[in-house]
């Protein structure tokens, strides 16, 4: 997405087919969202961004679900460059017969309409994101459509690591800085195997709070608001 958009002129050109359909599948909380987003934001502004949550376009009237779908790219080709994303890609679009209605078999077959047509649209890229991949219409995945599969995973010990490091800094911990590291690899080395990187956001969150509880409660409401209330590791493996 980001290469075509910031050197159009060259692409234009070359001429380059580039891939415009992409699924991220992976655990909830993986940062399957937050990629596509930064990826939008390396163009600087170029590249417009449409998020979509799968079970906002379904609706029980007829023909209002596929309709929504029509705005959707109708939108992205008045905004392009864009970037589509439909987040819960399984929950719009499901392997067809799954659904008795008949609803989410028709929002399939006007997604590949507008996936087989999408080239003719400019640049409109579609990006899917999908905890369960394998409910999703194996259509969608055929070549020219979302052909690209790329694997969000559960985030590293090192990657934890990171994660805690940026958001110590985001959240003022007061640790001294020769034993941050030391005291940050401790609280990673006690999380479960199966902590993703929104639970780290959630954790520092948490402590955040109780940070503020504890300002409250030692210097009433008034002396707290004069300060920022400092985060410690307590706080942390309290939360």
């Amino acid at each position: 997405m980001t290469m075509p958009t910031k050197y159009a002129v060259l692409v234009d050109r070359a001429p380059v087919r580039t891939r415009k359909g992409m699924m991220l599948v992976g655990p909830p909380g993986c940062g399957k969202t937050m990629l596509v987003q930064a990826a939008a934001n390396e163009t600087k502004g170029l590249l417009r961004f449409l998020t979509v949550k799968g079970p906002e376009l379904l609706s029980k009237y007829i023909g209002e679900s596929e309709a929504g779908v029509r705005r959707v790219f109708e939108r992205a080709a008045a905004a392009a460059p864009a970037v589509v994303f439909f987040d819960e890609l399984e929950a719009l679009a499901p392997r067809r017969g799954a659904d008795s209605t008949g609803v989410t078999d028709r929002v399939v077959n006007q997604m590949l309409c507008y996936l087989d047509g999408v080239e003719d649209r400019g640049r409109v890229y579609v990006v899917a994101a999908s905890g369960r991949p394998d409910l999703v219409d194996a259509a969608l995945m055929r070549p020219g459509r979302f052909d690209r599969i790329c694997y969000c995973g559960l985030p590293t010990e090192e990657e934890r690591l990171q994660q805690c490091e940026l958001h110590a800094g985001k959240h003022g911990l007061v640790v001294g800085g020769e034993q941050l590291q030391a005291e940050l690899s401790q609280l990673v080395a006690r999380m479960p195997r199966l902590f993703t990187s929104a639970d780290v956001s959630a954790l520092f969150s948490s402590a955040k709070i109780e940070a503020v509880n504890e300002a409250l409660g030692s210097g009433g409401a008034a002396g707290a608001s004069r300060r920022a209330p400092a985060m410690s590791m307590g706080h942390l493996y309290s939360a």
